[in-house]
């Protein structure tokens, strides 16, 4: 093991790979005897959310609100510890904090701290008590170091654009979501984004468009793990992915799982049960989702009465084919760098076919472990390759995978987009 000493506590990590390496050896057995890892922090799901420890947000809000001003770059991390940008002291100087007077007091102007029930830094310091200062949160006494907060005012996208920090000016990066850009340039309400998918690949008219736009629906915003569907259901309805990623995935007899699809905005999740009438597949929330739930018999009466929408939805369950066609090839045939590479540039292009604007760099939202699950490797396998991609420059990996060189992980992968038909609309 190895120890690292922040404030008065010690952290301790494995030492090295091999070590990680015969632990995960033992994961198999013990799981076969029951026994499985512990859940730390707060049973209760509002407390483990958003909570108040002494003087600074904990929880998942915590850790999001972190990532999010990582993301932003007014925070980096180094051998140092944590601190402040240029950027980010504009932004800290904007709060009323003295950053020539970080140095007076006890307290640090910023300090990661691990979170007790996510297991992940965030913010603590001055900054993170005046942010939970400028927060707009309803306190219930818990302990004496800790509350449970009130509701956190969330949006649609709130996976790319958490944003706790309400009433404080802060640039968004990233933009509008692509589905609130869709939604503004085609006029045609929250389906928009699963309109302009099917029409990158089909031609639809203007009514068609419109009978697409009009179908019923409920929206539902979902936490990041919440099982959408489970194998040997009967699904009455559809769900089509606004916002966020989701995984669908089979769970193996002795409890192994293989990850067999991953869903980006804009995808229907489940047509096929239109037609067939068991689910043989579990799909859940990779991310926190925002998805549109279509009665499967509005869509089956539309594909019946136009033809062009039934050509479109077959074009889009057919390309769904083409992609697992790949994935078993990627699977089966390719070494593992370029395995991770080629999920990679897959991902890159899928998502910028509906991003609704240019993309520089992409932020991957999957774990190493999910990783593991998707490619058929072990986690400390994908570490390694990881790092190894890092070292070529082509990703930069951390608490967020960015794809910085798409070029260097099209070259490593041999990769091809023809399984993507990305020009498929007739003439």
């Amino acid at each position: 093991m190895v120890a690292r000493k922040q404030r008065r506590h010690r952290y301790f990590g494995l030492a090295s790979p091999r070590v990680a390496e015969t632990i995960e050896a033992l994961m198999g057995p013990a799981a076969e005897s029951g026994e499985l890892r512990t859940r730390t922090g707060p049973r209760d799901e509002a407390l483990r959310f958003a909570r108040r420890c002494y003087n600074h947000l904990a929880g998942t809000a915590g850790v999001r609100m972190y990532d999010s001003l990582i993301r932003r770059g007014y925070l980096s991390v180094g051998e140092s510890g944590l601190s402040l940008s240029t950027e980010g002291r504009v932004f800290v100087e904007g709060l009323g904090i003295d950053v020539q007077q970080s140095s007076v007091g006890r307290a640090p102007l910023c300090r990661e701290c691990l979170d007790w029930s996510e297991r992940k830094a965030r913010l603590a310091g001055r900054v993170g008590r005046a942010l939970l200062d400028r927060t707009n949160f309803a306190e219930r006494p818990v302990s004496s170091a800790m509350s449970r907060l009130g509701t956190l005012p969330l949006g649609r996208g709130c996976s790319e654009r958490f944003d706790i920090l309400k009433g404080i000016p802060m640039a968004e990066q990233t933009g509008p979501a692509p589905m609130d850009r869709h939604e503004t340039a085609m006029g045609l309400g929250p389906l928009s984004i699963f309109i302009r998918k099917l029409l990158n690949r089909s031609r639809l008219s203007t009514l068609d468009q419109q009978a697409l736009a009009n179908l019923p629906y409920k929206i539902q915003n979902l936490d990041v793990g919440t099982q959408i569907l489970r194998e040997g259901d009967r699904a009455l309805v559809c769900p089509i992915l606004l916002d966020g990623f989701t995984y669908r995935y089979k769970v193996a007899a002795d409890g192994g799982r293989q990850i067999v699809a991953l869903k980006v905005p804009g995808d229907a999740l489940d047509f096929q049960s239109a037609y067939l009438h068991t689910a043989d597949h579990d799909i859940r929330a990779l991310t926190p989702v925002v998805i549109a739930m279509v009665p499967l018999r509005a869509i089956e009466s539309l594909a019946e009465d136009r033809p062009a929408i039934a050509r479109a939805l077959l074009v889009d369950t057919i390309l769904e084919g083409s992609i697992g066609r790949e994935w078993l090839l990627n699977i089966g045939r390719r070494n593992a760098e370029a395995r991770l590479a080629h999920l990679l540039c897959e991902l890159y292009y899928r998502i910028d076919e509906i991003a609704g604007a240019p993309l520089d760099t992409y932020e991957v939202p999957i774990t190493q472990e999910q990783l593991a699950d998707l490619l058929g490797l072990t986690p400390v396998h994908i570490n390694r390759m990881l790092k190894r991609l890092e070292g070529k420059g082509a990703i930069r990996s951390g608490r967020r995978l960015h794809i910085l060189d798409l070029a260097e992980l099209e070259r490593i992968s041999d990769f091809s987009d023809i399984y993507l038909h990305r020009n498929n609309v007739p003439a």
